[in-house]
C-alpha cells in the first residue's frame, strides 16, 4: 500500500495496520512518547546527505546568505536525535531467526 502523508502513514502504524520506512526525524516525537518503535534490520538506518545550493556566478542576497550562514551554524541542532533511544528498538522478525 502507499500512503502520500507522514501523518497518515504514522496514524496507521500506530493503529496496527503495518509497518513503515520513514524518515527518523518524521517520528522523533512518537518514538520519544514510546508510540512507536524502530525495528533492527539490516542496511537501516539509511542516511541521507543534504546539501545548500547556489548559483556559482552569482552573488548571494542578504537573506540567502542570513540563511546560509544559520545552517552553517546551527543547522544541525535541528536535526532529530536518533541514537542513544535506549529501549525503543526491537529486532526485526528476520534478525531473531537469523
Amino acid at each position: 500500500m502507499a500512503m502520500s502523508s507522514n501523518e497518515t502513514i504514522k496514524q496507521s502504524v500506530i493503529a496496527g495496520l503495518g509497518i513503515a520506512f520513514i524518515s527518523a526525524h518524521t517520528v522523533a516525537t512518537e518514538l520519544d512518547e514510546r508510540r512507536l518503535v524502530t525495528l533492527d534490520f539490516e542496511g537501516l538506518p539509511v542516511i541521507r546527505q543534504w546539501f545548500v545550493l547556489s548559483r556559482k556566478d552569482k552573488v548571494l542576497p542578504p537573506p540567502a546568505q542570513a540563511m546560509l550562514d544559520f545552517l552553517s551554524a546551527r543547522g544541525a541542532q535541528f536535526l532529530p536525535r536518533t541514537h542513544g533511544r535506549l529501549g525503543l528498538t526491537r529486532a526485526s522478525p528476520r534478525a531473531r531467526r537469523g
